[in-house]
């Protein structure tokens, strides 16, 4: 079973469920062909007897972690960023060499994102950011949610890890309907 849960700006993320997986894919067409990105998965157990099954309170940590993330960003506030990420944080944007027109994924850890916080870059006031989560699934102790900002649009892979909700990949572009400086 495969669910496309969003496509576009050159990216998508989708769900594949089979009987031993269970799989959240992050792709980007890259030079005019799909490419899978990331994948986080999980054992697609029964969900019997709390097995594979997620809380609302789940569904409400991966917002929070979400929040924290865009908002730590926006605020400067590098503590906040780095509770929110995996410590193996990959992150990736689509994006285009200058030069020569050749689009190309450029990766990123959690040392860049979380120092670069702590320099103030990217800092948006309060009352500009337009944040906007959606959580497409949470289950089997993974999750996928997306952040629509005024700057960025990303797409969140997150575990449960340690019994806390910790994004572990993102996949991002600049938000096209924004007027400010991606980064």
């Amino acid at each position: 079973e495969v669910t496309i849960f969003d496509i576009g700006h050159g990216l998508a993320v989708v769900r594949c469920i089979g009987a031993p997986w269970y799989d959240f894919a992050q792709l980007a067409k890259v030079n005019g062909e799909w490419s899978i990105v990331n994948v986080l998965w999980a054992r697609n157990q029964l969900q019997t007897e709390g097995q594979g099954r997620n809380t609302e309170d789940d569904r409400a940590a991966v917002g929070a972690a979400a929040l924290d993330y865009i908002e730590g960003a926006y605020s400067g506030d590098a503590e906040r960023m780095g509770r929110a990420l995996h410590p193996e944080l990959n992150k990736v944007l689509l994006t285009e060499n200058r030069s020569t027109g050749v689009q190309f994924l450029y990766k990123m850890g959690w040392s860049n994102l979380v120092e670069g916080t702590r320099a103030g870059l990217g800092l948006v006031d309060e009352g500009e950011r337009a944040i906007e989560v959606e959580i497409y699934d949470v289950s089997h102790d993974i999750a996928m949610a997306k952040v629509s900002s005024v700057r960025y649009i990303d797409y969140l892979q997150l575990g449960k890890v340690d019994g806390e909700w910790k994004i572990i990949n993102v996949l991002w572009v600049p938000n096209p309907t924004s007027s400010g400086q991606g980064g």
